[in-house]
């Protein structure tokens, strides 16, 4: 398989995403091809006997029948790895599946790329060019990427002859990098991706300078001191031009965790705030702050310049938020963990929580108004009376909405009794 692997600050950490050719030959034959005149020596250690001397270079590699009837070509070109896919006359491109590991998660854009994104990068590969050399002239055919299940990934491709050779050439690079921060301590939470490529990311700042736009909602860190955060976001276009920047916070600390985006470009964040004068609106589902920390969801209009909805979710035993995405309908649900007295629903499958901290997952409806915002609210966990620390209970580490809109949660527990399903492992 393919394999990209990027670089965080200073190169101390790793960011790698993975393009494996499910059921491809594993023993395919490799052959080198384009010999090099150059020559390359590695000269490793004292004893020359370990010493290897004019190592031939090529400037192709071959990988014959990866699938059978179609080889795989790796190249450079421009500084750059390349690969095409050689699809021999009569064999069914379909064949070809890759498999994303790693930590992208793949989305299609609406030309056609492939976008990968991960907390530490945006990657997009280009919509393939697929062509073939028909009595010396070569023909373009139209071509894409497709999705395909268990976050696979395949080819798309229009009519073309198959009485010859087809070329797949899908372009793997690099689209943008870019540090992002201030003087002091920065961290980022999450990156999302919307259809067309603009990749938004969410973190928490202790920088006063962390670089933000005019046009942003917050332009300036109400929290004051090294160690005191709030939250940022940022959206960078496809090509990696600042859209917008701004910091949302109160005087102490706030963290954003997540975030998601709908089809009109608004930003639905979330995380947990300790500030009681963090930015709420004046429709908000709850307006007061309890407890010591308190979840957050806030909406940031399409170019960052005002706050379309924001409101503090929490109780007496404080809240945090782990996890947002949108249903089908365009509702909120959103994740995390919360200790006792925070606000749920009617014939939930938890509605208190005595003591202790358990995960909750909650669904709002921001069309609404007032009580009517929450839809739906439930802890998941046990009540814990001989907890003394906010460790002693269970976590939501992540989150995901199944096509029904139904959230599938995991996380960590600290107990043994927590619920579990019949036929559990």
């Amino acid at each position: 398989g393919l394999a990209l692997i990027r670089n965080d600050r200073g190169g101390k950490s790793n960011s790698i995403v993975q393009l494996n050719f499910v059921g491809a030959r594993q023993d395919a034959a490799i052959e080198a091809r384009e010999p090099s005149v150059a020559r390359t020596h590695y000269l490793q250690g004292s004893n020359p006997a370990h010493w290897l001397r004019e190592a031939p270079m090529h400037a192709q590699l071959l990988q014959n029948a990866v699938y059978p009837g179609i080889d795989l070509v790796y190249y450079s070109r421009a500084g750059e790895l390349e690969y095409d896919l050689v699809v021999k006359p009569g064999v069914d491109p379909s064949r070809i599946r890759m498999r994303v590991k790693g930590d992208h998660k793949p989305q299609l854009s609406t030309t056609g790329d492939l976008l990968l994104d991960g907390a530490k990068g945006a990657l997009r590969l280009h919509r393939p060019l697929a062509y073939q050399n028909i009595d010396g002239v070569k023909k373009v055919i139209d071509g894409s990427y497709v999705m395909l299940a268990s976050n696979d990934v395949g080819f798309k491709i229009q009519a073309y002859d198959k009485r010859h050779p087809l070329i797949i050439d899908p372009p793997f690079k690099l689209l943008y990098s870019t540090y992002l921060g201030g003087v002091h301590d920065d961290q980022v939470g999450a990156m999302t991706l919307d259809a067309v490529g603009n990749a938004y990311v969410i973190g928490n700042s202790g920088s006063e300078d962390w670089p933000v736009s005019g046009n942003g909602y917050q332009t300036t860190r109400k929290a004051l001191g090294r160690y005191v955060r709030n939250v940022v976001v940022t959206k960078f276009d496809a090509s990696g031009a600042l859209i917008y920047s701004t910091f949302i916070g109160g005087t102490t600390n706030d963290y954003g965790s997540k975030i998601a985006v709908d089809a009109t470009g608004n930003a639905y964040l979330t995380g947990n705030t300790t500030s009681a004068d963090f930015p709420v609106t004046a429709n908000a589902y709850q307006s007061t702050f309890k407890g010591t920390q308190s979840a957050d969801i806030a909406v940031l209009s399409p170019d960052g310049s005002s706050l379309c909805y924001s409101t503090l979710y929490g109780g007496t035993g404080g809240s945090y938020a782990t996890g947002i995405a949108l249903d089908p309908s365009g509702a909120v649900v959103i994740a995390g963990s919360a200790g006792p007295g925070l606000p749920t629903t009617l014939g939930s499958y938890k509605s208190t929580l005595a003591s202790g901290k358990a995960a909750f997952v909650a669904k709002f409806n921001l069309d609404a108004s007032g009580n009517a915002q929450l839809h739906a609210a439930s802890y998941y966990g046990v009540d814990n009376p001989q907890a003394n620390s906010t460790f002693q209970g269970n976590d939501v580490l992540s989150m995901a909405l199944h096509a029904s809109g139904a959230p599938w949660l995991t996380g960590q527990a600290f107990m043994t009794n927590l619920p579990v399903t019949a036929g559990a492992i």
